[in-house]
């Protein structure tokens, strides 16, 4: 019953249904309690926003098995200044219906905003994005993909910037992941973070292996993909277009976001 109880917890909470989650892994701990399982419930009730019972059952799982984790994460929302952020996505896209319900599915119940900045589509990928409670800005086209960016980049209204393209998604299994950094975002936003981004394992085999590791130099390169809302942060590049030189003349902070990642499918390729 106990395992049955668990399964339930994961599998809601994957769906980020977190009330049934809740449920689910309150009954596990009821029947026996396992300070893995009151840490999840932590995690769970900060994701849903309430912090005092994210703080009674972090603070229950530390007692009786210590994690660095777990501290770190008790210590920021005891702060005084700790305040759930907002986050938005910005994505620019043309022609791209067969992947971008995907991709807004991917980030859907946890973004605050989805702004897609779309460069002259002529299949339906702006009523899509629509569907998904996406403010649609129509542009021309420029042959400059860092002007793209910048445009749908002033058109944000978050605390931070969560930056995917229309063939990009975030797994399922990460979804946790990134509602949980969302929930993390340093209150003064002075940190941006590089996120791992990797092929979709299922479409490997319908590429040469040179183009596969191409692809992956390619992407990581260019993998700082949350930022705070600031006019100091732009792209430059016309091909290639990167934060780094306008990252390079802040003091903002540069991290590694480990709680998730983003994958690139194939589709169009």
């Amino acid at each position: 019953t106990v395992a049955l109880c668990r399964v339930g917890g994961f599998v809601y909470g994957h769906l980020l249904m977190l009330d049934e989650a809740i449920a689910w892994y309150g009954k596990s701990n009821a029947l026996s309690a396992d300070p893995s399982i009151s840490a999840l419930l932590g995690e769970l009730y900060l994701i849903k926003g309430d912090r005092e019972q994210s703080k009674r059952f972090l603070s229950e799982s530390i007692a009786a098995e210590p994690s660095a984790f777990h501290e770190r994460l008790l210590a920021a929302i005891a702060s005084e200044e700790w305040r759930p952020l907002t986050l938005t996505l910005c994505m620019i896209a043309r022609d791209e219906e067969k992947t971008i319900g995907t991709s807004l599915d991917s980030v859907s119940g946890i973004v605050d905003e989805i702004v897609v900045l779309d460069t002259g589509s002529s299949d339906r990928t702006r009523e899509i994005a629509s569907t998904y409670g996406a403010r649609v800005i129509e542009t021309r086209w420029q042959d400059d993909f860092s002007a793209a960016r910048n445009e749908v980049l002033r058109e944000a209204t978050g605390d931070y910037v969560l930056f995917l393209d229309a063939d990009e998604y975030i797994d399922p299994g990460d979804r946790l992941g990134l509602a949980l950094l969302k929930r993390l975002l340093p209150q003064d936003r002075d940190t941006a973070y590089r996120v791992t981004v990797k092929a979709d394992e299922k479409l490997q085999d319908l590429s040469v292996s040179l183009l596969n590791n191409l692809m992956k130099e390619q992407y990581a390169s260019h993998h700082v993909r949350v930022i705070p809302r600031t006019d100091r942060l732009f792209f430059s590049g016309t091909a290639f277009e990167s934060l780094d030189s306008s990252l390079g003349s802040t003091d903002l902070a540069v991290r590694d976001a480990s709680l998730f990642q983003i994958i690139h499918g194939r589709e169009n390729g």
